[in-house]
């Protein structure tokens, strides 16, 4: 930054151009072309050769004549891709009042098919629904595609065009089983026509293939999501202003801003020129022969914070402290930061100090305009005035007296008056150095003026996977589930969602068994009485419903049979035969737990018994089971949640590191990339592809790395990929991506749902904080010396050999050019005689056109010391 004793800031002065109203009234801004701006608005508009036929059918010849050569012109565009450069002359030079036209007679067009189509939907949903409740009614089959369940239940046609069935909850009375709730949906009533009335379903399908901006093939129409189409077009069509209408609108507005300007490259030249005695700072006054000690301290302070503006927007290392505050080019440059951070419009460029805008009325207006100039210089003055007000105000002194000296770590003086008859007073003043600024214009580009939405949201990934892990990690465990939503329907998929071994449910019925037999007995031991017993342990969560109990018993003369409380009376024995014995068991129902079956018997000679209970699992068994799924479903939850926040935790590290070794120059660079890259997009317009999808097909390498091989290419292919790269070597060559200005605007003007996340979003580097914060970015694309004419073209008529004629900025370009050679010609080489330049020329047009001249000030770490000064020469 110096030269010599010299030390030098570049800064820029940005001045748009705006039409005067003489330029209104000479037809200047009628010639203006935006040709590229035009050739972007047709290819937003997604419209087709087909559409723009039918909407020319649509009007009057006679009346709308601009308008239909607008739509030819735009029809030229389509036909031959939107991306190819054919055609776009001819829209080009069509006025753009006749291209809004267009957009707003396709807007009208698009309505109209929209409304057609909401009027065909809403009336096939009323006719099935119609359908449907009048085979519910009659008990018969409903033709259409197959539902799981309808209920009979009142039928509404919404306004927008979607059949909402709300069939009432049939009751349930087995718990265990979850309520179905399905209704009819537009893909059914879609499917109905289909079959039914194949013609009017593909009237439906020949109006929804009008409607623009969808990617849905509707060449095959049972293939088509039906419903998902309801809610993406029929749904949101009702009365609302068609989006192409929006994007008019944006056309209008941006035809009526200029985007084009002048860049003029300034230096401020600061030179030392000579050192002035200050402001007094301190008077001391000695009696005769008196000694004291004068301890004298001196700093300057600084903010860290401040300083690091600075040294991170230059590229710098990150050495704190390298220059004192008494260094104005330092100062000024701080300054300069520090109020650009400030601002709701900082400027972002790696190449200048700073910058300024001014403004120019009239096509005509030279780049000699006296009004840069002006506020150039006001602007310059500013920074520099406060830059030097700051290095007075940040250099502290401070003087002690005492009595004797020994003040260990301090610099002291020992000043004894010699005078052992008079006093003396000593006063110390501060030295200042005295600046000689020079403002210097040494050059002049011809901008053009963009805005781009969110420059780096596609460098917020990173950033904004670390704010959601952070979110995620602050939440607390939470379930969802209940028991009660724990159905047999619906168990073993709920268990295999939160991957948990749950036992299976018992069964809702099952029964129990027991037997008996009796053993041959002689005579004299089968005519005692007995009692056995059949014995049941009931299982818990089970009762008893029922049963049945059966035996075959052979009794001597006199004896019986009975089961004790059944009920059905004993049997006795008249000869000698087999007897059975059979009887319910209802008078153990809703019995639990342990259950016994007592059987008298006298005179048994043998016999077998058996019983059978029926049980049922009751509900506080079945809600036991519910509480032991959902407790292995919820642990095993637990556990992976536990297992999801250390990969999280794991995941946030990486990220944080990730985010954070990224030095400020690689940062710099990385933002100035995705500058041009988000500015190429949004000035080619939505067929612009930085990669074109012709050339992309040629790049081999399978799952790896993409690459082109040369060798296996066509002529034809080759060709392409050599176009390409031409394009790209002048997009390079025209415009000083080097020297780009951008302006960072606010969060508040990206998306509403990015708003949360930009508001309060940290980065290790400020500037890089800064600009992935914004939510737009004004653009400021410099062109280089020897290009304004070939850019103008591009720009205006779409090619680079475009016909422009009288063209207002065609005027404006070849007299920047003009201007910039004769006033700034550059440093001179050898003349022809063999002659060097003289170091005098040399300097004069290294430093170009001074525009001012002013003095500046700033404290040096000295001090001057005078005794007995005159009362009127303290200043």
């Amino acid at each position: 930054m110096a030269t010599g004793y010299r030390r030098s800031i570049n800064k820029v002065t940005y001045a748009p151009i705006r039409p005067s109203a003489a330029d209104e009234e000479s037809g200047a801004v009628g010639r203006r072309m935006r040709g590229l701006e035009k050739v972007v608005f047709t290819n937003a508009l997604h419209t087709s050769q087909a559409e723009i036929d039918a909407v020319k059918a649509t009007l009057n010849p006679g009346e709308h004549e601009p308008i239909i050569a607008a739509l030819n012109a735009m029809r030229e565009v389509v036909a031959r891709g939107g991306a190819s450069r054919s055609g776009w002359s001819t829209l080009a030079a069509t006025p753009k009042q006749g291209v809004a036209g267009a957009g707003r007679a396709i807007a009208a067009y698009r309505r109209s098919v929209r409304t057609a189509l909401r009027a065909q939907a809403n009336q096939l949903a009323a006719d099935y629904a119609a359908h449907v409740r009048a085979k519910l009614g009659g008990g018969g089959i409903i033709t259409a595609a197959p539902v799981t369940a309808i209920a009979a239940a009142p039928s509404t046609v919404l306004a927008r065009g979607v059949v909402s069935m709300t069939p009432p909850v049939l009751p349930v009375e087995d718990p265990r089983l979850s309520a179905a709730s399905l209704r009819t949906s537009f893909g059914a009533a879609m499917e109905w026509a289909r079959v039914g009335n194949p013609a009017r379903a593909d009237t439906i399908g020949a109006l929804a293939r009008q409607v623009a901006g969808l990617r849905i093939d509707f060449s095959n129409l049972a293939a088509v999501d039906w419903d998902g189409f309801a809610d993406v077009v029929i749904d949101t069509s009702e009365d609302a202003t068609d989006w192409t209408d929006d994007l008019t609108d944006g056309f209008e507005e941006r035809m009526k801003i200029e985007p084009i300007g002048r860049l003029h490259l300034e230096r401020i030249d600061m030179t030392p020129a000579g050192i002035i005695r200050g402001e007094l700072v301190h008077s001391v006054g000695l009696a005769p022969a008196e000694t004291i000690t004068l301890i004298h301290r001196e700093w300057s302070s600084r903010e860290v914070s401040f300083e690091k503006v600075v040294s991170e927007e230059f590229e710098q290392s990150k050495e704190e402290g390298m220059t004192e505050n008494t260094e104005l080019a330092s100062a000024t440059e701080t300054q300069a930061r520090h109020s650009s951070a400030l601002s709701m419009e900082a400027t972002a460029s790696g190449s200048w100090g700073f910058a300024s805008a001014s403004a120019t009325v009239g096509y005509n207006s030279t780049s000699g305009d006296e009004t840069t100039k002006k506020d150039s210089r006001n602007h310059s003055i500013q920074v520099t005035r406060k830059a030097s007000s700051r290095s007075r105000k940040e250099h502290k002194v401070t003087l002690t007296v005492k009595e004797q000296a020994g003040v260990e770590d301090q610099a002291v003086r020992t000043i004894t008056n010699p005078s052992d008859n008079n006093a003396m007073r000593i006063d110390l003043h501060q030295m200042i150095r005295d600046w000689k600024v020079d403002l210097y214009r040494y050059g002049l580009r011809l901008t053009y003026d963009i805005v781009v939405p969110a420059p780096g949201i596609d460098l917020l990934s990173n950033v904004d996977e670390l704010r959601r892990i952070d979110h995620r990690l602050g939440l607390p465990f939470t379930f969802p589930l209940t028991p009660a939503d724990i159905t047999l329907d619906k168990w073993q998929s709920l268990a295999s969602q939160y991957g948990a071994e749950v036992e299976p449910p018992d069964p809702a019925t099952r029964q129990l068994e027991q037997q008996l037999a009796y053993p041959y007995r002689p005579d004299d031991e089968a005519e005692q009485e007995r009692y056995d017993t059949l014995e049941f342990d009931i299982p818990e969560g089970y009762y008893v419903t029922g049963g049945w109990f059966r035996a075959f018993v052979h009794l001597y003369t006199g004896g019986h049979y009975n089961v004790v409380d059944s009920g059905a009376g004993p049997i006795g024995h008249n000869d000698d035969t087999m007897r059975s014995y059979e009887t319910d068991l209802n008078y153990l129902k809703d019995r639990t737990g342990h259950v016994v079956i007592v059987m008298f018997s006298e005179g048994v000679k043998a016999g077998h018994a058996k019983a059978t209970l029926d049980i049922a699992q009751n509900l506080d068994g079945w809600r036991a089971w519910q509480q032991r799924a959902w407790a292995a479903m919820r642990k095993s939850a637990q556990e992976r949640w536990q297992l999801e926040r250390q990969e999280l935790q794991e995941r946030r590290g990486q990220l944080a590191e990730e985010i954070g070794q990224w030095d400020p120059l690689t940062l710099r660079r990385m933002e100035r990339e995705e500058i041009m890259k988000t500015t190429l997009k949004w000035i080619f317009g939505p067929a612009f592809d930085l990669m074109p999808s012709e050339v992309s097909r040629l790049y081999g390498g399978g799952d790896g790395l993409a690459t082109l091989e040369p060798s296996r290419l066509t002529i034809q292919e080759w060709a392409q990929a050599m176009g390409v790269g031409e394009f790209i070597k002048f997009l390079h060559q025209a415009i000083e991506w080097e020297s780009v200005l951008f302006f960072i605007y606010p969060y508040f003007w990206d998306h509403p749902r990015n708003h949360s996340m930009k508001r309060f979003m940290h980065h290790p580097d400020s500037i890089h904080q800064s600009f992935l914060r914004g939510g737009a970015a004004r653009v400021v694309l410099t062109v280089r010396p020897g290009f304004e004419e070939s850019f103008t073209r591009l720009f205006e008529t779409g090619t680079l050999d475009g016909e422009l004629g009288n063209h207002p900025y065609l005027t404006i370009a070849q007299e920047i050019r003009a201007y910039a050679a004769t006033n700034y010609p550059g440093i001179p080489g050898t003349s022809s005689n063999g002659n060097d330049p003289s170091p005098e020329a040399v300097e004069a047009a290294e430093r170009g056109q001074r525009i001012a001249s002013w003095h500046e000030y700033t404290p040096v770490s000295a001090l001057d010391i005078t005794i007995n000064t005159s009362l009127n020469e303290l200043k």
